[in-house]
């Protein structure tokens, strides 16, 4: 009997794939972006049905789902990407196994926008090499592979109020280190 209402609850959600594809592309998804984040919605939805509490309409849950992910997918193309200078010594004496590989994008810039953005990457990598290796590493994950904090707990085995504190604390030597 349950196997069968997790089947139809399921079935729903699945015949809800137009919906949420035509909500995504109202919200200024394109059709391709559209279709890739609707996938995502129902994994979610399939992931967090545990959580699915049956107060209201399951369309509007699923759609809620959507917005938290064009949210999130929002949030992953607006970020600048920036470039570490690794090369240095003090990089490569360190012996990471991680590399922050991160590139500048440099079209339609003028030298000055390009030689401020240079001494505020070479402050940041400054910054970055003050901290502690297990600081580094976390914001490496939460930063430039798009891991949640449940996910960075995980992949190192630590306490999720530890990787926040991680964080937390990394993110404030940072903003001491780079105010100026």
């Amino acid at each position: 009997m349950v196997c069968n209402v997790v089947d139809e609850w399921m079935m729903q959600v699945v015949e809800s794939q137009p919906r949420v594809m035509a909500y995504l592309c109202a919200m200024g998804c394109d059709k391709e972006l559209a279709a890739e984040l609707t996938q995502r919605v129902m994994v979610r939805c399939w992931e967090r049905r545990s959580g699915y509490q049956e107060q209201g309409c399951l369309m509007a849950w699923v759609l809620r789902v959507a917005t938290n992910i064009y949210h999130d997918a929002i949030r992953r193309r607006t970020r600048d990407p920036i470039t570490i200078d690794t090369s240095d010594d003090r990089w490569e004496a360190m012996g990471r196994p991680w590399r922050l590989g991160w590139n500048v994008i440099e079209s339609r810039r003028t030298p000055l926008d390009i030689l401020i953005r240079e001494e505020l990457l070479q402050s940041l990598d400054d910054a970055l090499f003050q901290l502690n290796e297990m600081e580094r590493r976390v914001l490496y994950l939460r930063y430039q592979e798009d891991l949640s904090s449940p996910q960075i707990a995980r992949r190192l085995a630590m306490p999720l109020g530890t990787v926040l504190s991680i964080a937390h604390r990394a993110q404030m030597k940072l903003r001491r280190d780079l105010t100026v």
